[in-house]
């Protein structure tokens, strides 16, 4: 039993600064690592440490 690497998906991830909806792809860039199951979001640019960040992340049955 494990994580499923076809199922891990960017979409599935809400990156948001502020409240504000981050866009993959322009804000930063999202990668998966399918050997470690890490996740990394890759900032473009500098984000502001003044800001506030959420990640929302998907649960499958309640399991994350």
């Amino acid at each position: 039993m494990g994580i499923d690497n076809s199922t891990v998906k960017a979409s599935e991830f809400v990156l948001q600064q502020d409240g504000k909806t981050l866009v993959n792809g322009t804000d930063y860039k999202w990668v998966y690592n399918n050997t470690t199951h890490t996740v990394q979001f890759l900032s473009f640019t500098t984000f502001p440490t003044s800001s506030n960040y959420t990640l929302t992340i998907p649960t499958v049955g309640g399991v994350l």
